[in-house]
């Protein structure tokens, strides 16, 4: 009984070890993207952290089958891309298979591996935490969408941003794929029929600004 009683102990230090080892690592990583902004100013793309949901948008783009790992390199080569056009912090995050966390850069971008047993969601999840309304998750997925939303962060399905990914990286206006308004539902509504409510207008431009 003893012995059980030890090994369940030691099981319970080594996971509070291990959730103070992943926040800590958190802590650094966000320390690490918040130094190499720009010194301006203002909820401008420099200021704002993309954060990208790796795998999630590469399903989106052609799916998962296949060479994933030249998919996942072109990924990060349209990122660059992206950043030396649009000059950001930008991470994203891939799920993993090594013991620990793991992070590399990439012509300028973050990349960040998930430790085996831990999917790349709840990194995901950890950075927008930390980062709050300075954050911007790109992903589809439902869970880590509300996830990051009450972290206070923005949050945008991969479609559209790999419109404005491939408006960027093709040398056109991001603005240009911007959808119009639709026709209102209420026209007879007071005021001007097609102005959104208010948390649709702040998504918007923030849209607009990546």
């Amino acid at each position: 009984m003893d012995f059980i009683r030890h090994s369940r102990l030691l099981s319970r230090d080594n996971n509070e070890t291990g959730k103070i080892f992943t926040q800590l690592k958190t802590a650094v990583i966000v320390y690490r993207l918040r130094s190499n902004r720009s010194p301006y100013f203002g909820q401008t793309l420099l200021d704002m952290t993309l954060i990208i949901d790796g795998y999630n948008f590469i399903g989106r783009q052609g799916g998962l089958r296949g060479n994933i790992e030249a998919k996942r390199d072109r990924l990060l080569l349209d990122l660059s891309r992206y950043r030396q056009m649009r000059p950001c912090t930008l991470v994203v995050v891939f799920d993993g298979r090594g013991a620990t966390e793991d992070e590399e850069r990439v012509g300028g971008v973050t990349a960040i591996y998930s430790r085996r047993g831990e999917q790349a969601d709840a990194v995901i999840v950890r950075l927008a935490e930390s980062l709050g309304q300075e954050g911007v998750v790109v992903t589809s997925d439902r869970e880590v969408q509300r996830a990051a939303a009450v972290a206070g962060a923005s949050v945008f399905f991969s479609g559209e941003f790999e419109e404005r990914l491939r408006a960027v990286c093709d040398g056109r206006d991001p603005v240009a794929v911007e959808k119009p308004p639709t026709v209102p539902s209420r026209p007879d509504k007071k005021g001007n029929p097609f102005r959104r409510p208010k948390p649709d207008r702040r998504r918007a431009a923030r849209l607009r600004s990546l």
